[in-house]
């Protein structure tokens, strides 16, 4: 089949050439189809669809006079003509391309989002597991030591910027909310395009540096080592920006270095962190001990030792009361939490892990006297307990477990909250 007519467009010229190949048209056309200027006359007699119907406007008729002798009649409505049923254009019978049906093949599968399906088994479900989450959590590079650990384990500290001042104070950014900068209401008689520059600097420098994060390793001694060293130094720049990665240093990063001379690190910093994560553990134990789904089938927390027994509470009655309790699921994945010691003269520390006869294995201990204060420990679940074996199985609990895990961490090795370590 070629192309007869070189006035014809190759689209006119196609569309002619299916309508043969169906022959679903009512019309031949035997040339070009000729272009008519006259918009009051003109015809349509080639359509892409077969339900489109044809103009043909009729010439005018001349009016009539009415005669006197003639009847008077009501002229008679004129009766609609039938819709012609609707078929597809046959343009849709003809196979199309699959770049233009499916223009992303394999998109949809690869992006869509599938339903996790729950384990048959409970035991197999590793999201109830808080070592398990702690272990997938991303690897990252602790900024002061260099090492690689999981994310869970280390702490993320970033940059906040003073309301006041042109100072970036250093502080936990994971522990500690930003500091939200007020932002004066505009008077009517100022323009909303008119602001101070002053301001507008403010803006830009928050924004360039709020995205900074890097993290360090939970030790309060590491704390007190870059206090101690801040404290002696006399540079320009503190010592602590020295940590910062690379990418964030003049001049391939974002900050400056007036923004690198003007970092802070509070003198009080790990009394500040001890502080603020305490407070934090200590929301999330609360959540995980008040949740109103708490019953005694679900086995969260399982009385170790009554306080009656809290005034003999050492180390060793303490791993013969819980060689003595009741196997439970997912033992393995649980810790003992010590609420009440022996009041008096200052008692010895406990170990950091007891051996489970049940499961045979090692659970971590944490003494909650030295980690958290009364005021957070005043829960219903705690009382007339010294001793209860805490086993997560939802998130509120896995993030309870983690927290006592990091704040363990923080304050382990100690000797200003650990008096025999010192002896």
């Amino acid at each position: 089949m070629e192309c007869l007519y070189g006035r014809m467009s190759y689209a006119s010229w196609r569309l002619r050439q299916f309508r043969q190949l169906v022959n679903n048209s009512s019309t031949t056309i035997r040339g070009p189809i000729p272009l008519q200027h006259n918009n009051h006359h003109r015809i349509r007699t080639l359509s892409t669809s077969t339900d489109e119907t044809e103009f043909h406007p009729e010439p005018p008729q001349p009016a009539q006079q009415p005669s006197d002798t003639a009847p008077k009649e009501t002229p008679a409505k004129p009766t609609r003509k039938p819709r012609a049923k609707k078929f597809p254009p046959p343009s849709s019978l003809l196979p199309k391309s699959p770049l233009l049906t499916d223009p992303k093949p394999g998109y949809e599968r690869l992006h869509k989002k599938k339903a996790r399906s729950k384990p048959s088994n409970p035991e197999d479900d590793l999201s109830t597991n808080p070592w398990a989450v702690a272990l997938a959590s991303p690897i990252r590079q602790c900024s002061l030591t260099g090492q690689r650990m999981p994310t869970e384990f280390m702490t993320g500290w970033g940059l906040e910027q003073h309301p006041e001042g042109k100072s970036l104070f250093i502080h936990p950014s994971e522990i500690l909310p930003p500091v939200s900068v007020p932002v004066p209401d505009p008077s009517p008689s100022s323009s909303p395009s008119s602001s101070s520059p002053d301001h507008q600097k403010t803006t830009q420098t928050s924004q360039e540096i709020r995205h900074l994060r890097f993290r360090m390793v939970n030790r309060l001694t590491l704390l007190n080592t870059i206090t101690e060293s801040m404290r002696k130094s006399k540079r320009k720049f503190p010592a602590i920006v020295l940590t910062f990665p690379v990418r964030w240093r003049p001049p391939l990063g974002p900050m400056t270095e007036s923004m690198m001379a003007s970092c802070v690190w509070r003198q009080d910093m790990p009394q500040f962190v001890t502080r603020m994560m305490r407070r934090e553990v200590g929301q999330r134990l609360r959540r995980a001990a008040t949740q109103p789904n708490d019953s005694p089938k679900r086995q969260v927390w399982t009385p170790v030792l009554p306080l009656e027994d809290g005034g003999k509470l050492e180390e060793e009655a303490l791993v013969e009361a819980l060689a003595k309790m009741e196997p439970i699921a997912r033992m393995e994945t649980g810790a003992v939490l010590v609420l009440r010691r022996t009041a008096g003269s200052s008692p010895l520390p406990l170990s950091s892990f007891f051996h489970l006869p049940q499961t045979n294995s090692k659970v971590p201990v944490f003494d909650m006297t030295r980690l958290l204060a009364e005021e957070d420990l005043a829960c219903a679940k705690f009382q007339g307990q010294a001793a209860v074996f805490f086993r997560p199985d939802d998130k509120p609990t896995v993030n309870a477990m983690l927290g006592l895990w990091k704040l363990a961490g923080l304050l382990r090795d100690d000797p200003h909250l650990d008096p025999h370590l010192s002896s």
